[in-house]
């Protein structure tokens, strides 16, 4: 190498070196951009992976909470069937009860009708054989 006025001049062994040099680097160059790519297509390709998995997720356990739900739901109104029929049954037998007791008070009232008239006869009869 040899430098006359600010210019160097290179031996026909170094420009070959220099051009082997520059043609090896152009191929690693171009082999790091393929692999750049492959890489950016592979990481491409994962992402979209993750995002289908995500969603197959997010479907199984909507359906699932859907499905829950929906038992609950079923759960609670076979619940509130059953509270509606015992509360009938309760009412019902309140009225019978209810009736019965109105019964059994007109009885009473019957009987103590009945006893004062009993007492009544037996204090006119008493009275009457008394006078004479």
């Amino acid at each position: 190498m040899s430098a006359t006025s600010g210019v160097v001049l290179l031996s026909a062994a170094e420009q070959r070196r220099l051009q082997r040099d520059n043609a090896q680097l152009q191929h690693s160059k171009n082999v790091l951009k393929r692999d750049m790519k492959s890489m950016k297509e592979e990481h491409e390709a994962f992402v979209r992976r993750l995002i289908r998995i995500g969603r197959e997720e997010h479907h199984a356990v909507m359906v699932q909470a859907e499905s829950d739900v929906a038992r609950i739901t079923d759960e609670h109104e076979e619940l509130v069937e059953q509270l509606r029929a015992e509360l009938r049954e309760e009412r019902m037998a309140r009225e019978r009860q209810q009736r019965e007791n109105e019964r059994l008070r007109a009885t009473e009232e019957r009987m103590k009708k009945e006893l004062n008239q009993l007492k009544s006869s037996k204090a006119t009869r008493r009275s009457g054989t008394a006078a004479s």
